[in-house]
């Protein structure tokens, strides 16, 4: 990915560091591309043991059946992770949190951070079954609107399978400023559309985070039905 899509300045704050004299969203937009994609895989995969990214399922490791499934809806795809060496083998742009140990909302930040377009799908690593149905899904319900479209598959609204505007930083930064670290919470200060999503409602966003979890992936992997092809249209 080229250069950062503003120039900003940082202050210390509580948690660190905190975005002063936020820029005007409007000049933030990529002219070529509305929609970029960043896989949060700055987790420390505790209940696993050992990087939970990097496990093989079906012969590729679980990011990169994300990376696969976000490259269905745009091209350009980065990742948020702290482990750059880890990684080096996707040969994908990465940066690292800009505020360590906040959790999932920190990932977050840093993605809307990096963005260089209107729109930033964000997807958490460990989520090997997510389709290219689903993402084009969030694509087309967010169209050019400035909200929050994320998947629920009846376990209430998933933020980590979401696309999110990029007015929506200062929201993510208004949060943390607040030590509100849930993201349960980020969607309840933002504009958010859910979509109800039925198709292989099952397994779509089942995530892994125990090796139980892993053996779970391996036999719902068996069952994976053919992904359909196709982008749609960028939002």
């Amino acid at each position: 990915m080229a250069n950062l899509f503003f120039t900003a300045e940082y202050l210390q704050w509580p948690f660190g560091f905190h975005l002063h004299n936020p820029p005007n969203v409007s000049k933030m937009v990529n002219p070529v591309h509305t929609l970029s994609a960043a896989i949060l895989a700055g987790g420390r995969s505790s209940r696993m043991g050992r990087n939970k990214a990097l496990l093989q399922l079906n012969g590729r490791t679980l990011i990169e059946h994300v990376v696969q499934a976000a490259s269905s809806v745009t091209d350009s795809v980065f990742l948020v992770t702290n482990q750059l060496d880890d990684f080096a083998f996707l040969k994908l742009p990465m940066y690292p949190d800009l505020i360590p140990n906040l959790g999932p909302i920190g990932g977050i930040l840093t993605a809307l951070h990096h963005s260089q377009t209107r729109h930033c799908l964000i997807l958490a690593c460990d989520l090997p079954f997510v389709t290219p149905d689903a993402l084009a899904a969030l694509v087309r319900r967010t169209r050019a609107r400035e909200r929050a479209v994320v998947l629920n598959v009846g376990r209430g609204p998933e933020p980590l399978c979401g696309i999110y505007p990029a007015t929506a930083l200062a929201e993510v930064q208004a949060r943390i400023d607040s030590r509100e670290l849930k993201l349960q919470t980020l969607l309840d200060h933002l504009d958010v559309d859910v979509i109800d999503w039925h198709q292989d409602r099952d397994r779509v966003l089942f995530n892994i985070n125990t090796p139980d979890d892993f053996k779970v992936a391996e036999a719902l992997m068996c069952k994976q039905p053919p992904a359909s092809g196709g982008r749609p249209h960028s939002p």
